[in-house]
């Protein structure tokens, strides 16, 4: 099929026409086709949904289609994918827009005026519902209850989506763009991940409830085949470094192709999709193994996006990648397991904060589909493998045992993590050097230190929680708060000469900074580690920061600025959320939980601490808005051109020694 012979409305395709694209050459779908051509198209739409509730290939991550209940996993992992709590109110049309949020909240009233100026946008908050999570929410809810309410909401926003939000395609689409009609906000990445959704309804039972009309499901089902061909307009497309080209050329037709052979346009998108992420695997790893762009939790998106048409391929039968391909996936995959904090999350550093959740997801498939001894280690160690798909728990139990280090360096993907222990309540730091790869997903962030103390996050950047938030919010993407998200000002580092090397100003509208390289050297001992990290992106300076993490002690961090700056400097410190700071005999406490960090301060010259409330950044936090602001600390020091300052973290026992 040409690019002009792909239709571009999905109201101008007639179900006839729909039906025309069946194989000819299926005996399975004889009947059907005969139907369609005596112009019996009730009966060809009964019997194409009969076929997809019944067909035993393609095989779908779970198959709850015969009414049998049980629990219906996103096939695609993370925030966002669907939860079982948030199904009630849907059937007050009100939709939860973050699962880690039940507050946040967009309520479209009794009725359902949902076609609105803010869906219609590409930024806007309620945008996110456009991946059509809530479908999943209640095929969740009725794959575990078989409730008959959440099957006719279902059938109802079916319906509704069809009528207010059909995809037209804008005459502007081609192979190297990825939006696909502006006046309406559609796009490849969102239309994809909610391609995955209605699939997980299918598969979940739901589009097959009694309560559904066969005219629903087949219109569903209609809407799937138009979305996945639409991704045959890339099969000439120019390769992108970056994890949206991987997502979008590659991941996403792949799955379609496999799931939809019934049409042979589509079925051709496994073909086309395969070299695609071939060459992904192939440029997208840097020296080390860390993946190309410069943040843990894209790393962690970015294996999500082989792994999970690995797997389907595996369960098809279908060949994906070479072995040499896989073992470059593990070897990533095996550095986010390193990487993974005691708390199971991912280094704050970067875009977006990766939680536990998110890591267990990787690392599972990891360990039961490339049987990574490194990632089903972690999960032990960690105590996650309880969190693991039951389903994958038996192949994680085969895979061996493996020791794992306490330190893990990556001076290309830009991270360095060390810990006292494997365990959850063990200690540990992690310090941003950023090295070789791409600035995508980079923040001004050089020499940032996150601090973890007896499992509790002490010292980190709460900001990063407003990832999704900031870039998908256009109001915010105007204000500072999005610069300041992407600057030095919100990371804990020092300030030459009290300023940022990039202002919150001159960020506030950009997708992020150019990383700053940074050298480093580090040697470990019986008792603990010691780092050595310096760059030279301030013009005319030098700033080093050298941490020595003593287990089980603490952490002393001495900063160095030598050059020509001649104004005071600052080092800043963002205690996280949950985190209570106050002053005893001189020194400031921080207290989270049973954990307690003792922190002195000690100079050349004069050294002034100012403790404060982040009111001017986070005193609003939309996803925390009854939620006290975070402490930040400012320390400022020197200003004669070879300053330094030494700063002292010690872990205090419960008894306060």
């Amino acid at each position: 099929m040409k690019r002009d012979e792909i239709p571009r409305d999905e109201r101008a395709v007639s179900d006839a026409d729909f039906l025309r694209a069946l194989d000819p050459k299926r005996r399975d779908l004889a009947g059907i086709r005969r139907a369609a051509e005596a112009g019996d198209i009730d009966g060809a739409r009964r019997g194409l949904v009969e076929h997809f509730r019944t067909r035993q290939r393609p095989a779908w991550f779970f198959d709850f289609r015969d009414g049998r209940r049980g629990k219906v996993v996103a096939a695609w992992p993370g925030i966002e994918q669907g939860d079982r709590w948030r199904a009630d109110p849907l059937l007050r049309n009100r939709f939860h827009l973050r699962e880690d949020n039940p507050a946040l909240v967009w309520d479209f009233g009794k009725g359902l005026r949902w076609h609105t100026a803010e869906m219609r946008q590409l930024g806007s908050t309620p945008y996110r519902l456009k991946r059509g999570n809530f479908f999943r929410d209640l095929a969740m809810a009725y794959g575990e209850t078989g409730r008959a309410a959440y099957a006719v909401k279902f059938a109802a926003f079916a319906e509704r989506w069809r009528k207010d939000w059909p995809l037209v395609v804008d005459d502007a689409f081609h192979p190297d763009t990825a939006l696909l009609s502006r006046p309406d906000g559609h796009d490849t990445m969102t239309m994809a991940y909610r391609w995955m959704a209605w699939m997980d309804c299918l598969y979940g039972g739901i589009a097959f409830a009694p309560e559904v009309p066969t005219e629903t499901t087949f219109g569903l089902i209609k809407s799937l085949w138009f979305i996945a061909l639409q991704y045959r307009h890339y099969e000439k497309s120019v390769y992108t470094p970056a994890n949206h080209h991987l997502f979008e050329r590659g991941t996403a037709p792949f799955l379609c192709g496999i799931m939809l052979p019934e049409f042979p346009e589509v079925a051709r998108l496994v073909e086309q999709a395969r070299p695609v992420i071939a060459r992904h695997v192939a440029r997208s790893f840097l020296p080390d193994g860390g993946y190309e762009e410069r943040s843990p939790a894209h790393a962690v998106v970015a294996l999500h996006m082989f792994l999970i048409p690995l797997r389907l391929a595996g369960l098809n039968r279908v060949r994906m990648l070479g072995r040499g391909e896989e073992a470059l996936i593990r070897r990533c995959g095996e550095m986010v397991a390193l990487l993974a904090l005691p708390d199971g999350s991912q280094p704050d550093i970067g875009d977006g904060r990766y939680l536990a959740s998110d890591t267990v997801r990787v690392l599972g498939d990891l360990g039961a589909i490339l049987k990574s001894r490194a990632s089903a280690e972690v999960l032990r160690r960690l105590r996650l493998n309880g969190q693991v798909e039951a389903k994958d728990r038996p192949a994680l139990k085969r895979v061996g045992r493996q020791a794992l280090p306490l330190t893990a360096s990556y001076p290309s993907a830009g991270f360095f993590v060390s810990r006292d222990g494997w365990t959850p309540r063990a200690s540990a730091m992690a310090l941003s050097v950023p090295g070789t790869g791409l600035p995508n997903h980079a923040h001004d962030d050089a020499l940032s230190l996150q601090l973890i103390v007896r499992g509790e996050p002490m010292i980190g950047t709460p900001i990063s929680e407003l990832y999704s938030y900031l870039n998908r919010n256009r109001q915010a993407q105007k204000r500072l708060i999005r610069g300041h998200f992407y600057a030095m000002t919100s990371h804990n580092v020092v300030l030459v000469g009290g300023e940022p090397l990039r202002s919150p100003a001159s960020l506030a509208s950009s997708w992020g900074p150019a990383p700053t390289p940074v050298q480093t050297e580090w040697e470990e001992g019986d008792d603990g580690v010691r780092v050595a990290s310096s760059h030279e992106g301030y013009p005319g300076v030098r700033l080093s920061r050298e941490v020595v993490f003593r287990h089980g002690k603490g952490w002393v961090v001495r900063d160095r600025v030598e050059g020509s700056a001649r104004k005071p400097h600052v080092a800043r410190w963002h205690f996280e959320y949950g985190v209570e700071v106050v002053e005893q005999e001189g020194l400031l406490v921080a207290t989270r939980g049973q954990a307690r960090l003792r922190i002195g301060l000690s100079s050349q010259g004069k050294v002034r601490a100012r403790l404060y409330r982040d009111r001017k950044w986070l005193g609003k936090n939309p996803l925390r808005p009854e939620e006290a602001a975070p402490w930040v600390l400012d320390v400022r020091f020197g200003g004669s051109g070879d300053d330094l300052l030494e700063t002292r973290f010690d872990i205090l026992s419960k008894r306060g020694k």
